[in-house]
């Protein structure tokens, strides 16, 4: 998939790996290190991913309902952003 931002004309690419043992998507950007996003191997109560970032930034759990729209986005335990239906995602610092 291919996401294009009209207003910078930049386009963030997203890939799916195909041999592993859970999903990982890889998400490409334009002058910037590529980031995988990896869905828990097995997590019964709700869905779970985790973004690696690269270098020495933590990386940032994301859980929730994702088709939901019902999600929270950690950081060592920290909500940096949460969304829901009845409101645009909110960030913190």
């Amino acid at each position: 998939m291919t996401l294009h931002d009209l207003k910078t004309g930049e386009e963030i690419s997203i890939h799916e790996k195909m041999l592993s043992l859970g999903p990982v998507y890889t998400i490409e950007r334009p002058n910037q290190p590529d980031v995988a996003v990896r869905k828990d191997f097995i997590n019964i109560l709700r869905d779970g991913f985790t973004i690696d970032l690269p270098g020495n930034q933590t990386d940032l759990r994301i859980q929730g309902d994702i088709l939901d729209l019902s999600y929270t986005i950690t950081r060592d335990g920290t909500t940096v952003a949460q969304s829901s239906k009845n409101r645009i995602l909110q960030c913190y610092k």
